[in-house]
């Protein structure tokens, strides 16, 4: 066969492979690609904006769910950013989002949209007289969209906060849902109010090689633990499963930070009354490959090992805790009592345990009141150099005192 009946052939093939790959992808995709990007930046906006409402317009009308989804993110919007962060007297200024479409799938008349949502976030006081503090935050969605009158809306979106899962919302009445939203605009604007009023401050970063370092002398090493939550807080780890929402209820917070403290230098202890330990039985590291105690993986459980092993001077890692009720409740001395490499847990509702997770990164010094407050790392909702508030119910504050 010639040459040119060769490239004849091969040319073909080309041709052929290209159509198959473009026809398979969904017909109508870019557009609702493009509605979901837009969705997404809007979200951010939403929070800067203070208007919670812009998002209505992204949603089905027609879908049953899809009100829950949308009630949802407007309680998780008004909750985690605009009251928890008003709480301390601190308000997002800016918001910088990267989108990314990781894929696209069809099924029957709706399409499901995979996304990557990261962010700089620029947050300052309410009253600022300084430069802002940069965090970020990353966040996947899962989201489903069908067509209504020509246009894309979303019928539902699934994606993680401190709090939990979106999904969590199909098991709530909508009345219900609509309450909570009552409740938490008018706790929103009280807050949002009083925060307006402050006084002028500006938040300054502590350098980890401050004095205050000095305080604690133990074979903790905080700058490993910091170390590794910059590293990993947004690229999990290959050496530990992800306990997200398909793992464990609990999703993945209170894994990172037993990470955390674990290359800080603390051992496995698979002795005693206070076990903590993550073991991988080979190069493998999933599921049936690891062995692991529910004190490494749950709020609860490393709040119970690090308090037990400290008061019974067991070995494994120690701590020792303050408690506040409401973010409010927050004073100086806890802000001297805490250090980069410790950890602050959160009950959000009364009676509800202890249920999330979150290793200190770094403090501020607040000007206006003579203090210094921590900025966190998390799981689940991966987030890095964000303020400690979250509007909980009950906040836990755990410096880790000495290890093994």
């Amino acid at each position: 066969m010639s040459r040119k009946v060769i490239s004849a052939f091969g040319i073909l093939f080309l041709l052929i492979g290209a159509t198959v790959n473009i026809a398979a992808k969904p017909a109508g995709s870019h557009a609702a690609e493009t509605m979901v990007k837009e969705y997404l930046r809007e979200k951010m906006n939403s929070i800067t904006a203070r208007n919670v409402d812009v998002l209505d317009k992204y949603y089905s009308k027609q879908a049953d769910e899809a009100e829950k989804y949308l009630l949802f993110t407007k309680n998780h919007i008004l909750q985690d950013y605009l009251i928890s962060y008003a709480n301390n007297n601190y308000a997002i200024k800016k918001i910088f989002p990267n989108l990314k479409i990781i894929s696209t799938a069809e099924e029957q008349n709706t399409l499901t949209i995979n996304a990557l949502m990261t962010a700089f976030v620029h947050w300052n006081a309410e009253n600022s007289s300084g430069d802002p503090v940069v965090g970020m935050i990353s966040e996947r969605h899962e989201l489903q969209v069908i067509k209504e009158n020509g246009q894309w809306k979303i019928i539902r979106d699934n994606f993680e906060t401190g709090r939990g899962n979106s999904e969590q919302c199909r098991l709530e009445a909508p009345d219900r849902l609509r309450s909570s939203l009552n409740e938490l605009r008018k706790t929103s604007a009280a807050s949002l109010s009083r925060s307006k009023s402050s006084p002028p401050s500006k938040l300054q970063i502590v350098p980890h090689s401050n004095k205050r370092e000095q305080k604690s002398r133990t074979g903790y090493s905080r700058d490993n633990a910091f170390n590794w939550a910059q590293k990993h807080w947004r690229n999990y780890s290959n050496d530990y499963i992800n306990f997200g929402k398909n793992q464990w209820d609990g999703g993945d917070c209170t894994n990172f930070v037993s990470q955390c403290i674990r290359a800080g230098g603390a051992e496995n202890d698979t002795k005693g009354s206070h076990q903590w330990y993550y073991i991988r039985k080979g190069a493998s590291s999933n599921t049936k490959a690891v062995s692991y105690s529910w004190t490494w993986s749950t709020a609860r459980g490393l709040n119970s090992i690090l308090l037990g092993n400290y008061n019974k001077k067991e070995f494994g890692p120690k701590g020792i805790q303050k408690v506040i009720f409401g973010d409010s409740a927050y004073t100086s001395d806890i802000g001297e009592y805490v250090n980069y490499g410790d950890i602050i847990q959160y009950e959000f509702t009364a009676g509800s345990g202890i249920k999330h997770s979150a290793i200190i990164v770094g403090m501020v010094h607040n000007s206006a009141l003579d203090r210094y407050e921590p900025v966190i790392a998390t799981h689940s909702f991966d987030s890095w150099n964000l303020p400690w508030t979250k509007d909980a119910y009950r906040s836990l504050f755990v410096h880790i005192a000495d290890i093994n």
